[in-house]
């Protein structure tokens, strides 16, 4: 799957997929460990154990594939992942609102970083004509 890369999209949308690189390489790894670990199980003839553990690991390793290959869309100026981009940063805002009205004030965080990133997707002009040309 080549991915022309025919736009200069803006700096701060590379820096965006960045984040989105480290998330899903974390995720990745996470998932990655987590599905061998249950080897063990599988050694002490637990078969279920196995089969059970390692699909929520496999559960988890596709989420961190889909991070990486979104923030690899992005940087290369793909318009749907800028929408993508945007939902899941919503969603995030609205999750992140929800905590911290049930008083988890630590989740203030979680507004304001994805909220800037919203307001840059959507409102600076030079990602929208890098996105929309």
């Amino acid at each position: 799957m080549k991915i022309e890369n025919k736009k200069d999209v803006p700096a701060l949308v590379k820096v965006i997929s960045i984040f989105d690189y480290i998330a899903g390489g974390f995720i990745l790894v996470f998932g990655s460990i987590f599905a061998l670990s249950t080897i063990m199980n599988l050694l002490l003839g637990n078969f279920i154990g196995f089969l059970v553990l390692f699909l929520l690991g496999l559960s988890v390793i596709v989420p961190g594939l889909f991070f990486v290959i979104l923030g690899w869309h992005l940087s290369a100026g793909k318009n749907w992942a800028r929408i993508t981009q945007i939902i899941i940063s919503s969603i995030g805002i609205i999750w992140s609102l929800i905590e911290v009205i049930q008083g988890n004030y630590m989740r203030l965080y979680g507004i304001v970083l994805p909220s800037l990133i919203v307001g840059y997707l959507i409102l600076n002009e030079d990602v929208k004509r890098s996105f929309h040309s």
